[in-house]
């Protein structure tokens, strides 16, 4: 059994790594968004970088409903997003309820995690999956997994030595 002082720090360690992961999603979202609808042929990384800062600004929720309004995502996979949004909301805005309950109960602490593991393991499941979407199209268009690769690495490097995002 958990002392309560242990299930706080369990409590906050799996909140940040699921909040992280969900961050993670979000950007993945962004850049979906940004390769589906956005990307004209010939735009540049530059240019590009720039709308994704710009949507990157916008909550969660409205780049899921950009996307949704496109129709540009199997609706399956849009529900899944639309369902871990209310997961993200509840996380983000109410969970302190929960969490409360769980630090002094080690049956709520274990419902509580459960909770916050399965977001985040969702999280990273769909970020998968916008992933292999984002690679379908981009050879749908031509581009190889190499150039795929190259653009990814580059544009990681910038985003995080600058922290544009």
């Amino acid at each position: 059994m958990l002392a309560q002082e242990e299930r706080l720090d369990e409590i906050f360690r799996r909140v940040g790594a699921s909040l992280w992961m969900l961050q993670l999603l979000e950007t993945q979202s962004a850049l979906y968004y940004l390769l589906r609808v956005k990307a004209e042929k010939g735009m540049g990384f530059e240019e590009g970088t720039k709308i994704l800062i710009q949507q990157n600004k916008k909550t969660f929720g409205n780049t899921l409903r950009s996307i949704q309004e496109s129709k540009v995502l199997p609706q399956e996979l849009q529900s899944q997003l639309s369902i871990i949004l209310k997961e993200r909301n509840w996380l983000a805005h109410a969970s302190n309820i929960q969490g409360y309950k769980a630090i002094e109960s080690e049956q709520d602490t274990i419902a509580f995690i459960e909770r916050l593991e399965k977001i985040k393991s969702e999280a990273l499941s769909l970020m998968k999956s916008l992933r292999e979407q984002s690679e379908i199209y981009a050879s749908s268009q031509g581009v190889t997994k190499e150039d795929m690769q190259l653009g990814i690495e580059r544009a990681q490097k910038m985003w995080f030595e600058q922290e544009i995002i």
